[in-house]
């Protein structure tokens, strides 16, 4: 026997869908970004301070910059003809591989903060000892 994808077309009799996606892809991305900044907030700086913080931020500027400054460093080489593709080029290059780090190590704190919160630790007491028993779930 043998297990093959096959392509059939989405049928829904002769109704059409109404999606556009001009405007549905913007609205769910602001939705999406509005929560994870909402998020961010209240876990990481109101509910207790977490230097992700930082992360996320000094990736969200630097990540962009150091990706405008190349582009704008190719421009200045290749269209006005400026022999300045080694320093700007580099300190743009800098920059954005310095963001994409901050970023990264900033997800790899989220998603270690979350885990630690989902473990779930049991501890029981024992009465002959008085010593606590505890243990995870994982």
């Amino acid at each position: 026997m043998r297990v093959q994808d096959v392509a059939i077309p989405a049928r829904y009799g002769r109704e059409k869908s109404g999606i556009k996606y001009s405007t549905y892809i913007p609205r769910v991305s602001n939705l999406l970004l509005g929560n994870f900044f909402l998020r961010l907030k209240t876990k990481y700086i109101q509910m207790s301070f977490h230097p992700l913080t930082f992360f996320y931020l000094a990736g969200a500027v630097l990540a962009p910059l150091g990706f405008i400054g190349g582009l704008i460093t190719l421009w200045e080489k290749f269209v006005l003809g400026v022999p300045v593709l080694f320093m700007h080029g580099g300190i743009s290059l800098l920059m954005f591989v310095f963001g994409m780090q901050f970023l990264f190590f900033a997800m790899l704190f989220d998603m270690q903060a979350e885990n630690l919160e989902r473990r779930a630790v049991y501890c029981f007491e024992e009465l002959n000892d008085n010593q606590r028993v505890c243990f995870t779930d994982n």
